[in-house]
C-alpha cells in the first residue's frame, strides 16, 4: 500500500473510483467491485513500480549532474587560484558549497581565498625617488620595510615610517627621515603604498647610534648650529689670560660624541687598548692617546662606517657644545665639586671638598648638559683639532684656530685636574706626540 500510496498512477486511481461507488446496501454490487478491483490491482502495482524505478534514476542523474558540478567548480576555483583571482576562487568556491556544503577541498579554497583578499597593506619607503629601508608602524607593530601589513576590513589604521638612522645608503644624506599617513581598510587584496620620506632636523640632544662591530657602538648627539660667547669673563674665577671673550657663529650643526671615546672603541677600531686605566673597564675613557693618534683612529674610523664624516672637534665647536648654551663656568653652574665630576676633589669656589678618584670612570657616570652631552668636565682632557694660539679680537664664524703651530688643543680637564682647570673656557696644548694618562678624546662627526 505504501509503494501504491506514493507512486500509484492512472490504474490506482481507477481502483479508488470503483471503490468508492461500491454501497453496503447493495451487497451484488459491492461484489461486482471488489471483483473488478483484484482484476485491476496488478496493473496499479506494476503502474505504480515503475513509477517508483523512474525517480530513483531521475535521483540518480540528479546525484550525478550535482556532483559534476560541484567537481568543475572546484576545477574553477582552483584555476583562478593558480591565476592569482582569488575573487573569482572565492565566487566558485562558494557556489560550489552551496552545492556541497562539507566538501573539504572548496572549504580550504574559500579559506584561502578570504585569507587574500583580506586588506593588505604593502609600505615601502623612498628618499629622493631612491628606496630606503624604513621602520614601518601601525601603532601595534613594528617592522622593517619592504613590509606587508595584514588589516581588518573596514577599520582606520594610522602610520608611520621611519628611516634607519645609520643604514649605509647612498640616498640617505641626514640622519631621520620620516613619514606619517592613514588608511581606511576598504579594498580586498594587497594595497602597495610607497611612502616618500621627508628629512627631519635633529633637535639638540638628538642621539645618533654607530655601530662600530663586535656589539661595539658609539652614540653621538647633535649640536644646533648657533652663536656663543667663547672664553671667559674677566672677573671669572682662576680664569687665565689666554681666554679674551669674543663671539663665534658657527653656522652648521654637528654630531658630537654623547661620551669620550672608551676603551673598548678604541680596541674595536685600533685593535688595541693603550690605555693605562685598564682596570677601569672597556667603558671608561681611553688614555695615553696622542693626537697624531687620534688621526690615524679618525682615519680607521670613516674607512670602517659607510658615510664617515668623523674627526676631532674645533676647539669653538668644544666649547659651545660644552656650555651648551650656558655662560657659566661649568654648565652646571659656577660651583664644582666630585659629585658632580671626576676631578681631584678639590673644592672650586662654593662647591664641597670631595672624593679624589685617582683614576678614569665609566663614561657617563655624571648629568649631562643640555645637549645631552657627558663627562664634558673631568674624567680626560679631550684633544681638539686646532693649534693651540691667541683668540682673535673680534667676532668670528667657523673659526679653525691657527695656521700652524708647535701645540694641539684639548678641553675640559681630567681626573687629575684642579676644578678651575675643568671650566668650559678653560684651554691647554700639549705636543701632538704627547700621549698622558690624563688625554683622550671624544669625536666630532660631520653633518651633511
Amino acid at each position: 500500500m505504501a509503494l501504491l500510496a506514493e507512486h500509484g498512477g492512472v490504474k490506482w486511481a481507477e481502483i479508488q473510483r470503483l471503490v468508492d461507488q461500491a454501497s453496503v446496501d447493495n451487497p451484488a454490487k459491492g461484489t461486482q467491485v471488489y471483483v473488478a478491483s483484484l482484476a485491476a490491482l496488478p496493473a496499479a502495482v506494476a503502474e505504480a513500480t515503475a513509477a517508483e524505478a523512474a525517480k530513483v534514476l531521475e535521483a540518480v542523474a540528479a546525484e550525478k549532474a550535482r556532483r559534476e558540478m560541484v567537481a568543475s567548480l572546484v576545477t574553477a576555483a582552483r584555476e583562478a587560484k593558480a591565476a592569482g583571482n582569488w575573487q573569482g576562487c572565492l565566487d566558485k568556491a562558494v557556489e560550489g558549497l552551496m552545492q556541497e556544503t562539507e566538501n573539504a577541498d572548496l572549504l580550504v579554497l574559500k579559506r584561502e581565498a578570504e585569507g587574500n583578499l583580506r586588506p593588505k597593506l604593502t609600505v615601502t619607503a623612498e628618499v629622493g625617488g631612491r628606496e630606503v629601508a624604513a621602520m614601518a608602524s601601525d601603532g601595534a607593530q613594528t617592522m622593517t620595510t619592504p613590509v606587508t601589513f595584514v588589516l581588518n576590513e573596514g577599520l582606520r589604521y594610522d602610520f608611520t615610517v621611519t628611516a634607519l638612522s645609520n643604514q649605509p645608503s647612498p640616498s640617505l644624506t641626514s640622519s631621520r627621515y620620516t613619514a606619517s599617513f592613514s588608511v581606511r581598510a576598504d579594498w580586498r587584496g594587497t594595497l602597495l603604498r610607497t611612502v616618500a620620506l621627508e628629512e627631519v632636523k635633529p633637535q639638540p640632544g638628538d642621539a645618533q647610534t654607530v655601530d662600530l662591530g663586535g656589539g661595539v657602538r658609539m652614540e653621538l648627539a647633535w649640536c644646533p648650529p648657533g652663536t656663543f660667547t667663547m672664553g671667559s669673563l674677566t672677573d671669572e674665577t682662576d680664569r687665565d689670560s689666554d681666554e679674551t671673550q669674543h663671539r663665534v657663529t658657527l653656522t652648521k650643526g654637528f654630531w658630537l660624541g654623547k661620551y669620550e671615546v672608551t676603551q673598548g672603541q678604541w680596541e674595536a677600531v685600533m685593535g688595541s687598548n693603550p690605555s693605562y686605566f685598564k682596570k677601569a673597564g672597556k667603558t671608561a675613557p681611553v688614555v695615553k692617546v696622542s693626537w697624531n693618534d687620534c688621526q690615524e683612529f679618525v682615519r680607521r674610523l670613516n674607512a670602517r662606517v659607510p658615510g664617515g664624516g668623523f674627526r676631532l672637534p674645533t676647539e669653538a665647536e668644544w666649547e659651545y657644545a660644552c656650555r651648551a648654551k650656558t655662560t657659566t663656568s661649568f654648565h652646571y653652574g659656577n660651583d664644582l665639586d666630585a659629585t658632580m665630576v671626576n676631578y681631584n676633589g678639590f673644592h672650586y669656589r662654593n662647591g664641597r671638598h670631595g672624593q679624589y678618584r685617582q683614576t678614569t670612570v665609566s663614561v657617563g657616570s655624571f648629568r649631562p648638559n643640555e645637549f645631552n652631552l657627558y663627562d664634558m668636565h673631568g674624567n680626560v682632557g679631550e684633544w681638539c683639532s686646532d693649534w693651540y694660539g691667541a683668540y682673535p679680537m673680534g667676532s668670528v664664524t667657523d673659526p679653525a684656530g691657527p695656521g700652524s703651530g708647535s701645540r694641539r688643543v684639548h678641553r675640559g680637564g681630567s681626573w687629575f685636574s684642579f676644578g678651575s682647570n675643568c671650566r668650559s673656557a678653560d684651554r691647554d696644548g700639549d705636543d701632538p706626540c704627547l700621549s698622558s694618562g690624563t688625554l683622550g678624546l671624544r669625536l666630532a662627526r660631520v653633518a651633511p
